[in-house]
């Protein structure tokens, strides 16, 4: 079976200004958590500082990366800009995962099980949320880190009291990846992800697990294309998300109360631009 799509991450310095950004666009982010890793029995620090924008089973991650330590996850990749870097795949058969990774070339890293504390305050389940996950390298994923995951506690990551968002939010869609070779660049995704390429007018699409949720894997310009004008923020990269909506017209009466600019996208959706989200475009689709 293909990969699911979980999450995909912000990256940058300041958790109180990508918060901020996020609560403008209409989505209700949790508080901050520390992010720890388990070794030999014992939690770790990460250096690292997350809030979620949780919906049915599918978020988004801001991260505040406190630590400039070369042998962080995140190093290579939150240097070259703050933005997007981080697609997270779920995969419930991990270790089949892992080597079906390596079979389709990649290196992955070890298995590892990491945890964050999770508090969303009143009318929640506090507890620790656990996972196992794994990363491919920088070499095998230019364009930011991909790694793949199995939820041990999803109970208490998706809970119903922080899925309510103001711009009717209601799952991630899809992650748009620029690429100045896409054709050979959604082969890859789809061979760690199980998933299946398709060819588009704008570019390759790999279609993920039970039909639900896409990477989008187009060059630059068919990106600016798409968004009228949008610049990917490297040639290789994460360039935005694509969010499935209740009704785009509550989208954009909110939008439009908040002085928040946006622009009509190719598929018929609304778009803003990556200033206004972290660095990120993001399409909302209903």
């Amino acid at each position: 079976m293909a990969a699911l799509l979980d999450h995909a991450g912000f990256v940058g310095r300041d958790m109180t200004r990508m918060r901020a950004a996020f609560t403008r666009l209409g989505f209700s982010p949790t508080e901050a958590r520390a992010l720890s890793r388990r070794e030999a029995g014992q939690s770790v620090p990460l250096g690292q500082s997350s809030a979620h924008i949780v919906f049915g089973d599918t978020y988004l991650e801001l991260s505040a990366v406190e630590t400039d330590s070369p042998t962080h996850h995140l190093a290579g990749y939150a240097g070259r800009y703050e933005g997007l870097h981080i697609l997270a795949l779920r995969d419930a058969e991990l270790q089949a995962a892992h080597a079906a990774a390596a079979r389709a070339g990649a290196a992955p890293m070890q298995i590892a099980e990491a945890s964050r504390e999770v508090d969303y305050g009143a009318g929640s389940r506090p507890g620790l949320a656990r996972f196992d996950w794994f990363a491919l390298p920088q070499a095998d994923s230019p364009e930011g880190l991909t790694c793949l995951m199995r939820h041990l506690t999803p109970e208490l990551v998706f809970q119903p009291a922080v899925q309510r968002h103001a711009n009717g939010a209601l799952a991630l869609d899809a992650v748009w990846v620029t690429s100045a070779t896409p054709e050979a660049t959604a082969r890859r995704f789809a061979g760690w992800a199980n998933g299946r390429v398709e060819r588009r007018s704008r570019g390759f699409s790999v279609a993920l697990g039970q039909d639900r949720g896409r990477i989008e894997v187009v060059d630059p310009a068919a990106f600016a294309s798409h968004f009228a004008g949008a610049q990917a923020p490297a040639e290789a990269s994460f360039a935005g998300l694509t969010l499935r909506v209740a009704d785009l017209a509550v989208t954009r009466a909110l939008l439009e109360s908040r002085g928040v600019p946006h622009g009509g996208s190719l598929s018929g959706g609304l778009w803003v631009a990556a200033t206004e989200a972290a660095g990120a475009v993001l399409e909302f689709v209903a």
